[in-house]
């Protein structure tokens, strides 16, 4: 899936896959979701397909490493490699990728850390990394993506200590998930006009001791919270006042 549909021309989930698709060199638009009984390596053949727009491999069983030809579909707006088996560090691949909108590599095998060119894209508004094996650090430069309405780094190996605020500069944020990263987030600079669009905030396993003091204070907005397995050590009744809540974990 991804932020755009198309009337091009389209290969749909459900066809058979042929190598004789990399021959379709004006193809825009590459769908091939849900086909599971696609499996072995991605062919490099696919940095043929250089109009293309959107790609779709979601849940399929491709494995091996992500190709690095990947690189020559500059015009893609759409990129979505979940749910497969890939595995290996995520290649630098992004240095000019202008528009692309929406990454989605959830649910791999990824390793490695998160690469600098990924965390360069000025129009990405969608990067799902989540329930990979991805260590490291956070890249400052992830806090440029200022488009970015949804980030989910959850289930991975990160090692560092970020205050939560930081993310806080990524003003269109809707959604944060960061729950079982590796990260330790501390909450000492939280302001009461931190976050101000975001709807789902989900922070499990983060080492958190503090309310952040923007959950104190907005009463708006707020739709699902997950703040368990902490070390909350203070009155919850402030939460209590967000009457937006659909979910609340702690």
């Amino acid at each position: 899936s991804g932020p755009i549909q198309s009337s091009k021309e389209e290969v749909w989930q459900g066809n058979n896959f042929s190598n004789s698709i990399f021959h379709l060199q004006k193809l825009q638009v590459l769908w091939l979701g849900g086909n599971i009984e696609l499996t072995g390596e991605l062919p490099n053949s696919i940095g043929q397909l250089e109009y293309l727009e959107l790609l779709s491999l979601v849940d399929c069983n491709f494995f091996g490493t992500i190709p690095t030809s990947l690189a020559n579909l500059t015009r893609l707006i759409s990129l979505d490699l979940s749910y497969n088996n890939f595995e290996g560090p995520i290649p630098q691949i992004f240095s000019n990728f202008s528009q692309l909108q929406f990454i989605d590599f959830s649910n791999t095998q990824l390793t490695g850390p998160i690469p600098s060119s990924i965390t360069g894209l000025p129009n990405l508004q969608f990067l799902n990394l989540g329930s990979n094996s991805i260590n490291g650090t956070i890249p400052p430069s992830l806090f440029h993506l200022v488009n970015l309405t949804y980030l989910d780094l959850s289930s991975n190996n990160l090692s560092d200590t970020v205050e939560l605020d930081t993310f806080a500069k990524l003003e269109y944020l809707d959604s944060l998930d960061l729950s079982k990263s590796g990260l330790s987030l501390t909450t000492t600079n939280s302001t009461p006009s931190s976050f101000r669009n975001i709807t789902t905030l989900r922070l499990s396993s983060c080492n958190i001791n503090k309310i952040p003091e923007f959950l104190k204070t907005r009463m708006e907005l707020f739709e699902a919270l997950d703040l368990s397995n902490n070390h909350l050590d203070e009155d919850l009744n402030p939460l209590c006042c967000h009457q937006s809540l659909i979910y609340l974990d702690l």
